[in-house]
Formats: structure tokens, sequence, C-alpha cells
């Protein structure tokens, strides 16, 4: 609610059976440098608060989860994402 933070980028600890934060991005942070967070063969959660200009000129902002499954990623972690996508979302504030 007080965006403090321009992106989240969550990680399931298959070990632990846990969801914790693996990164944080500061408010300046753009799309492309979230997006570099991203691996490129594993399953992640994300957020992000998009900052853009209607066609009006009205400078408005929405904030986008994201459920990150590449193709190259394990079948196995593939399925624990999807499988545990709702449940994640419904615990997040806001």
């Amino acid at each position: 609610a007080k965006r403090t933070y321009r992106s989240i980028v969550f990680k399931i600890e298959e070990k632990q059976k846990q969801v914790v934060v693996e990164h944080v991005g500061e408010p300046a942070e753009t799309y492309e440098q979230f997006t570099e967070k991203l691996p490129a063969h594993e399953c992640r959660y994300a957020i992000f608060d998009f900052d853009f200009l209607t066609p009006e000129g009205v400078q408005k902002s929405r904030i986008f989860f994201i459920a990150w499954s590449p193709d190259t990623s394990r079948v196995r972690s593939k399925m624990i994402y999807a499988s545990s996508k709702d449940r994640f979302k419904r615990e997040l504030d806001g």
C-alpha cells in the first residue's frame, strides 16, 4: 500500500516448502532492470508497480502480479508454481 518498492521477486524454496523474497527493486528501478532479475530457466512470482500516462496525459500506476514460468524450467517446478499461484495471490496484501 505504501509503494516502498518498485518490484518484488518471490521464490519457492522446495525443500523448506515456503515462499521467500529473492529480490526487492528500489523505486527508481525500470521495467527492463526488473526483467533482468527474472531467471531464464527457473520459475518465480513477482509484483511490479508500473507507472504510465493515459492518452489524456494523466499519470497512473498499476500493480501487476506476474507468474514467471519459462518453457525451459523444470516440469516439477512449473507444476509447483502453477498449483500454488492462487493461494499465493490470496495472501498478498492489496
